[in-house]
């Protein structure tokens, strides 16, 4: 489930890694948590497509990398970090 916000809309592919649904819409996260509730094929493959998609493009170790790297430059105060 992913909200249709900046930056979040390049995570998920809607209907392929999982649902994206208008902020402050309630009845559309409803709707899409309905279909999947009923859909465990349809779960079952958002989820390992999602997964694949993670391993992918955000490898751990790099993410991990990339947080050592804000953290260190916020502790030195750059607010210029991230």
């Amino acid at each position: 489930m992913n909200l249709w916000t900046s930056g979040m809309r390049e995570a998920v592919t809607d209907g392929v890694e999982g649902c994206v649904v208008p902020v402050c819409d309630p009845r559309a996260m409803a709707q899409a948590l309905f279909e999947l509730y009923n859909d465990l094929s349809l779960w079952r493959r958002m989820g390992l497509a999602g997964s694949e998609k993670v391993q992918m493009h955000f490898p751990f170790r790099t993410q991990m990398e990339l947080f050592n790297d804000l953290f260190r430059s916020i502790e030195r105060g750059d607010m210029n970090a991230g």
